[in-house]
């Protein structure tokens, strides 16, 4: 079943993402990826975290979230999988009212 994220929730997803980017640039020790901001490596562009929302209802194991990501955050899918996650529980506080 695919479930809309309301309006709210995706101003929320991307407010999260966009943290979640910088804390994967800001903890880097790969030259080349702190020797600029995160946005000049295309770390987690805007564009892929409106993908990702924009099918997060599809998104139920780390393989889905390939297409979304670039070389840049390879070997953070993990991560990445858990802030999806994260966001799921979060989600479905919002929608029943809770948060």
């Amino acid at each position: 079943m695919v479930v809309e994220l309301t309006e709210e929730m995706r101003a929320y997803g991307l407010e999260a993402l966009t943290e979640f980017r910088y804390r994967i640039w800001d903890a880097s020790d790969v030259p080349r990826i702190r020797n600029l901001p995160p946005l000049a490596f295309k770390l987690l562009t805007d564009s892929c975290i409106n993908s990702i929302l924009s099918h997060f209802s599809q998104l139920e194991t780390v393989d889905d979230l390939l297409p979304y990501i670039n070389s840049f955050l390879r070997g953070q899918e993990q991560a990445l999988f858990a802030e999806i996650q994260t966001l799921r529980e979060k989600f479905n506080r919002m929608r029943v009212g809770l948060d």
